[in-house]
């Protein structure tokens, strides 16, 4: 849920502003998240303590995450889990919901719109029906 929420990478560092893999930045901003998330992410920041721990205390290695979570999608026959679907599923949901390109961009810390403009083209069908409902040409009524 937080991952959804705020559209983190697999792993994070106890701080405001997330860095991921590729050394882009994400910027968390309070109003995306909600009870239980925003506790959660309160706590990452805050406390030195990692997020998601083994029975026996220790950090969980992202590796880890990434196979429990394709062991659990195989189970629910899921194609194509992994934790990175987070990221993805946040960016479709934030355009869907009608968030705009340049500040999905901002959040997700992309240097460039070309990674946005693939979440844009997986949207396009809401995209689309979007402009018949808003579209002044379509709604004149003639």
């Amino acid at each position: 849920m937080l991952r959804t929420a705020a559209g983190l990478p697999a792993h994070q560092e106890n701080s405001d502003e997330w860095v991921d893999d590729m050394q882009r930045k994400i910027k968390l901003i309070p109003s995306t998240s909600r009870s239980i998330a925003e506790k959660m992410l309160d706590a990452l920041i805050t406390e030195p303590e990692p997020l998601f721990i083994t029975y026996n205390g220790r950090e969980i290695d992202p590796t880890q995450i990434a196979k429990s979570l394709k062991v659990l999608g195989e189970k629910a026959g899921v194609k194509g889990v992994h934790p990175h679907r987070f990221r993805h599923t946040f960016a479709i949901q934030y355009l869907r919901n009608s968030g705009d390109p340049y500040t999905l961009q901002n959040l997700l810390g992309h240097s460039t719109l070309e990674m946005v403009r693939r979440y844009l083209s997986l949207a396009q069908v809401d995209i689309d029906k979007a402009h018949r409902r808003a579209s002044p040409v379509d709604n004149w009524g003639l």
